[in-house]
């Protein structure tokens, strides 16, 4: 905060009774290679990017710091799985080559239910020697630690049936951090197609709380909260 004094309100009041320039009169930086100025940052850009297009239109979230700028644009086959635990299967049965874009889905906050997180995946690949040469794509999400290419909470989710739901093996997926695009390279008359055909799993949990939560909870990008009116 001492080093964002520049650009905060410091006559706001705050729960110590003093304003924000009077709590701040004592900080000091004391190594600025851990604690940046604003004019010399670690990154030009921020942590995070939200990215958008055909497969996410209501966007999905990546680390952006974490991906190497040489993966900011890439194109890949689509590897499907309908759950983490089918994923984990798949990369130990070596049904997935490098540079495949891993697509995990049913894992968002109605399909998982909760939205759970995929860094067991992550690792997983990471052993398996592919961590910086294939992408995860996933209405699941990922927790602040997570390193490498990695897209999660991606919406509208398969359970309600996202683009994500529509993805095939093979197709391709081209991802560009850079202009904050995440597309599936596939005719929109193949979709619609695909839509028609489209059988969504079994709910892993018929009845009980956890169904009447994935029944209630809204998406990702509106914050996975159950609206008051939820019945």
């Amino acid at each position: 905060m001492k080093n964002l004094d520049a650009i905060l309100d410091g006559a706001v009041l705050t729960v110590t009774g003093k304003t924000v320039s009077e709590n701040l009169k004592k900080a000091g930086v004391f190594d600025p290679e851990i604690i940046r100025s604003l004019s010399n940052p670690v990154h030009p850009y921020g942590g995070i990017a939200v990215l958008k297009g055909n497969l996410a239109e209501q966007g999905a979230v990546i680390k952006q710091v974490a991906v190497k700028e040489s993966l900011w644009h890439f194109v890949g086959k689509a590897k499907v799985f309908n759950s983490e635990e089918e994923a984990l299967l798949g990369l130990g049965g070596k049904q997935i080559e490098k540079g495949d874009v891993i697509v995990i889905r049913y894992e968002g906050p109605k399909g998982g239910p909760g939205m759970r997180e995929m860094a067991m995946f992550r690792v997983a690949l990471e052993f398996a020697g592919m961590g910086e040469t294939n992408y995860i794509v996933t209405d699941g999400r990922f927790s602040g630690y997570t390193e490498g290419a990695s897209i999660g909470y991606l919406s509208p989710e398969a359970a309600v049936g996202g683009t994500i739901a529509l993805v095939e093996n093979g197709d391709i997926i081209e991802i560009d951090i850079g202009n904050r695009k995440l597309e599936l390279k596939v005719a929109d008359q193949e979709l619609k197609q695909r839509r028609q055909k489209l059988v969504a799993p079994a709910k892993k949990y018929p009845r009980g709380y956890l169904n009447i939560y994935g029944r209630n909870v809204s998406s990702a990008a509106q914050g996975a909260v159950i609206p008051k009116t939820a019945k």
